[in-house]
């Protein structure tokens, strides 16, 4: 009796491998491999007038989201008009200057010009911009 309250007095310590203060090796395995939470942003969906060829017009419909920090997140969804706003002049200028053209536009031209616009708004925490749809009609 005395021998079973002793070795049950040494795992309540921690003496016979069980460590209460510590956690155990694969506890901080499973907490470094979990990601920290993500925030994605849906900024929204533009429609921006195309010049084409020939006096011609056409359309493009792109879809804007942002992953962000979740600080930057609220600040991103507090002044959500301030972003609408900027992305889409952003969007007019890049059609103004040719550079959004069917089957000759390079997404990631386009992901550069609105993360540069896009953290002049919100300098720290934006940690990309994701175009989710981008078509031409």
């Amino acid at each position: 009796m005395r021998r079973a309250l002793l070795l049950a007095a040494l795992l309540v310590a921690g003496v016979a491998g069980a460590s209460p203060i510590l956690p155990s090796a694969p506890a901080l395995a499973e907490d470094a491999a979990t990601p920290a939470k993500v925030n994605f942003i849906p900024i929204g969906d533009f429609t921006v007038n195309l010049p084409l060829a020939g006096h011609r017009t056409g359309y493009l419909l792109i879809s804007v989201t942002v992953q962000a920090t979740n600080d930057a997140a609220a600040s991103i969804q507090a002044m959500m008009p301030r972003y609408k706003e900027a992305v889409m002049r952003e969007l007019m200028v890049m059609s103004d200057r040719h550079i959004l053209q069917p089957d000759q536009t390079d997404p990631l031209i386009v992901k550069d010009a609105l993360m540069a616009v896009i953290s002049k708004l919100q300098p720290s925490g934006v940690q990309d911009v994701l175009i989710t749809r981008l078509l031409y009609t």
